[in-house]
């Protein structure tokens, strides 16, 4: 049943990833959510849009549209640009920061607010936002964050059932502090690590400790749509892609290893069939 609800104003408390109190109540206006629980995007993005429009003067209006979408402004950017030579992503991310982060970022020159690309993401990018050593926190905000700017189409579709993962994720204690999320993004704790390699994951002890860690995910209870759809219908869409892109190929060669299990070639229409017959 896919109509959405009343006009009723539903409630909901989320717990502070980092503090015991709750947040304030976030109002689910009406046709935010429809009776399977799949989010209205146009909705979230419109309840997104004036969430991140600052009540204080801090930059300028994005209401007003003084500033481009931050995916827009930063799929405009070369790969090697300095994130600090580009003044309106410096405006946008003081402004972010400044909301919902307050304290010492709520003041910081954009002169003394320090912005580094982090490479490595697949479908997002990836900043790092610290404060300046002469301008220091002046309660408990962190003098660093990572912006996260999604850059994958299927996101926004599941910005919803993401946040509320991560939000609990990170309350459990088995991921970063969720500082703020907005349209097309979030900001979260910074971390200083880096990705294990494959040949770490391999190693039983590693493997062992990954699958403990996962199973805690596996068993929390969250609110979100529970049919185990989302990878078959995301294969479909870059299917679909694919095989309506001139260019695209319609047949694939498979290595000479998988030939005791699989064919030497695999066509789309293979594809398709597998993923029929997966559902």
């Amino acid at each position: 049943m896919n109509k959405c609800s009343d006009n009723s104003h539903w409630e909901a408390l989320v717990s502070c990833p980092h503090s015991s109190t709750a947040l304030p109540p976030l109002l689910l206006l009406p046709g935010l959510y429809c009776f399977d629980f799949q989010p209205n995007p146009m909705i979230l993005r419109e309840i997104a849009w004036k969430q991140m429009t600052p009540k204080g003067n801090i930059g300028m209006s994005i209401a007003e549209g003084h500033f481009r979408g931050m995916k827009e402004l930063l799929s405009t950017m070369e790969p090697e640009t300095d994130a600090n030579d580009v003044k309106e992503l410096k405006q946008r991310t003081h402004m972010l920061c400044a909301r919902f982060l307050g304290g010492a970022w709520k003041t910081v020159p954009l002169d003394q607010l320090r912005i580094s690309r982090i490479k490595g993401g697949m479908s997002n990018m990836l900043f790092l936002c610290r404060l300046s050593e002469a301008h220091r926190p002046i309660r408990n905000e962190p003098d660093k964050v990572l912006l996260r700017v999604y850059f994958n189409p299927e996101t926004e579709s599941h910005l919803v059932a993401e946040s509320v993962i991560f939000t609990l994720l990170s309350e459990r204690h088995l991921g970063p502090k969720l500082y703020g999320i907005f349209s097309g993004g979030r900001l979260e704790e910074y971390i200083p690590s880096r990705p294990l390699t494959c040949r770490e994951i391999a190693l039983p002890a590693m493997s062992s400790k990954i699958a403990k860690r996962l199973s805690k995910v596996h068993q929390l209870e969250v609110p979100i749509w529970k049919e185990p759809d989302y990878i078959c219908d995301a294969l479909q869409r870059w299917l679909c892609q694919l095989m309506n892109t001139p260019t695209g190929q319609n047949s694939f060669l498979l290595p000479s290893r998988y030939s005791q299990w699989a064919p030497a070639q695999l066509t789309c229409k293979d594809i398709a069939r597998e993923l029929d017959h997966l559902r």
